[in-house]
């Protein structure tokens, strides 16, 4: 697991994987 984002931020989860600056998986935290 490379990161985790809070689901409000999954436009920046998804800018940080199309910028290729992250290696691994992303997840998205629902609360």
């Amino acid at each position: 697991l490379s990161q985790r984002f809070p689901l409000k931020e999954a436009a920046a989860a998804h800018n940080a994987i199309e910028a290729g600056s992250m290696t691994g998986k992303v997840a998205l935290i629902i609360h």
